[in-house]
Order: structure tokens, then C-alpha cells, then sequence
């Protein structure tokens, strides 16, 4: 199973990681030569160690905001169980809280309500399956347990305004 590591960054971190980014973007988008995909490799690793480097000094996540903690919780339950999970009551019982309370956390944190957070994190994994795997449309919907593919097409169209294959398409 993928170990998911959170750590908070500062403004200054934040920042000099941003700004990587938009190097790599610019490069992807703009230059497009033959040093692309080095030069996107690199910014890539940059970032990665730079990360390594934040972690290693010890830096964890200031729970001090309220919520924060359970929020945390929740992220990670949602990014381990989306595929098999996507009711909130369902998130809710398993961390020993009210939906009503889990939505007050999620909007406390990231102002949006708990299966908008879900939605969010579930569009995310079928866009990488569909950009990443040559899965069918049917696999990837069985993967993320829809029972039914016109189900799953209507989903991912609501969230994306895309169907699958022209998502898969654009990509």
C-alpha cells in the first residue's frame, strides 16, 4: 500500500517549490526541444529533495488550526478507500463522528463540504487511471467501484464535463 507523508511548508518553502513548478510548466508548455524532458526531470527531482530535505529537519504538521487533525484523518482515509468508498456517513462512522461534524471540520479547513472533497479526490484517481493506464473505461469503472459504467460516465461527466474518452483523449 502507497505511505502518504504529510508535511506543512512555510511561505518561503512554499514559494521556491511554486517556483520550480512554473519552470516545469513553462518547459513542458512553451520550449518543447529536445532538453525538455531532462530539464523536467531535473525540476522534478529538485522538488523531491527538497521535500526529503523539509522532512528531515523535522518539520511535521502544525495541528495548533482547529479541525486540522481531523481533517488530516479524514484526507487520509478518503485517499486510502475512495475506490471502494465514496459516502460520507460511511467516513464519518469510521472515524467515530457525525457527518454533520465532519462537514464542519472539511469547511473549516478547505471551505467545501465533505463529498465535494471526496468527488474532488475520486475525479483525481480516474483521471489517473485514465492518463496513466490503458485500462477501458469499463476496468477503471469497476476499479473505482461503480456497479454500473453508464454510472460512472455520468459521474465523471458531472465532475468534469468530459466524458471519459475525451478526457483520455485530450490527454
Amino acid at each position: 500500500m502507497l505511505s502518504i507523508l504529510k508535511i506543512q511548508l512555510g511561505n518561503k518553502e512554499l514559494v521556491i517549490l511554486q517556483n520550480s513548478i512554473k519552470r516545469i510548466e513553462h518547459e513542458y508548455f512553451s520550449m518543447k526541444d529536445n532538453h525538455s524532458l531532462s530539464t523536467i526531470r531535473s525540476e522534478l527531482h529538485i522538488i523531491i529533495t527538497k521535500l526529503f530535505r523539509i522532512k528531515s529537519q523535522g518539520t511535521e504538521v502544525n495541528c495548533e488550526k482547529k479541525y486540522l487533525k481531523e481533517f488530516i484523518a479524514f484526507q487520509n482515509l478518503v485517499e486510502n478507500q475512495v475506490s471502494q468508498n465514496t459516502k460520507v456517513q460511511n467516513f464519518a462512522t469510521e472515524m467515530g463522528i457525525s457527518t454533520k461534524k465532519l462537514n464542519t471540520v472539511t469547511k473549516a479547513i478547505i471551505h467545501k463540504s465533505a463529498k465535494e472533497f471526496i468527488d474532488e479526490i475520486c475525479t483525481k484517481q480516474i483521471k489517473r487511471l485514465l492518463t496513466n493506464t490503458n485500462f477501458s473505461i469499463k476496468e477503471i469503472a469497476y476499479q473505482m467501484s461503480f456497479e454500473e459504467t453508464t454510472n460512472f460516465y455520468k459521474y465523471f461527466k458531472r465532475q468534469t464535463s468530459y466524458t471519459p474518452e475525451q478526457f483520455r483523449a485530450s490527454r
